[in-house]
């Protein structure tokens, strides 16, 4: 166990050093932090399949997408890989999500790629929150904080810009349905509970607990 995390300690701490040069020093914690928040619950198998200079790569093209985003509008990207723009390369199409963390998100993109028959070959995922600027740019990530999820998906390649872009606008759409259903949640359930209670039966005491047991935060 405790070689298998040095070994996982010893690939983050190898991005880092390879990609620190590319960040003032002030910048160069939140890399670090940014580095250990993505891969924190990255097995060290998913890890090694990966080479050094695509993991490096591949960080740096989540950080490209988490280091702007304006309001709560998802951030989507579906693309292949290029050597010579993203710095790495895959035999797998990728998809890219920065967005509110909210319940059901995983779940939702997976019963999209199956209803459009895709493969999902790797996926994982981290919390993550910090301080964004008025225009949306991360100044800062915070440890205690996990208000942004963000998500990293392989799948069948795919060669048609068309098809890369209809899988985006389907996570596109879903995401915003599990945003409104999120939403509405709480208001819904507050309205349900107060309608309950103007009734003076006791028959309805049980409905009301179970509703109010249903209605906590997520």
């Amino acid at each position: 166990m405790t070689s298998t995390l040095n070994q996982k300690n010893d690939i983050l701490e190898q991005i880092f050093t390879q990609l620190k040069k590319h960040f003032s020093a002030k910048d160069q914690k939140t890399l670090q932090l940014f580095i250990n928040s993505v891969y924190r619950d990255v097995s060290i198998a998913d890890l090694t399949q990966i080479s050094q200079k695509n993991l490096n790569g591949l960080t740096v093209s989540l950080w490209r997408e988490v280091l702007i985003r304006k309001g709560d509008v998802a951030k989507i990207r579906v693309f292949n890989p290029d050597v010579e723009q993203d710095e790495w390369q895959s035999a797998h199409t990728i998809i890219t999500v920065v967005c509110r963390n909210i319940p059901f998100v995983i779940d939702t993109l997976k019963l999209v790629l199956n209803e459009l028959n895709i493969k999902l070959h790797r996926v994982f995922y981290c919390e993550m929150g910090g301080e964004r600027s008025k225009s949306g740019k991360l100044l800062s990530l915070n440890a205690e904080s996990a208000d942004e999820l963000v998500l990293y998906f392989e799948i069948d390649h795919t060669s048609a810009i068309e098809d890369r872009e209809k899988i985006e606008k389907r996570i596109e759409s879903a995401l915003l349905d599990v945003n409104l259903v999120v939403d509405d949640f709480g208001a819904l359930s507050s309205l349900v509970r107060k309608a309950l209670k103007q009734s003076k039966s006791d028959k309805f005491s049980s409905q009301i607990e179970d509703i109010e047991e249903r209605s906590r935060p997520f």
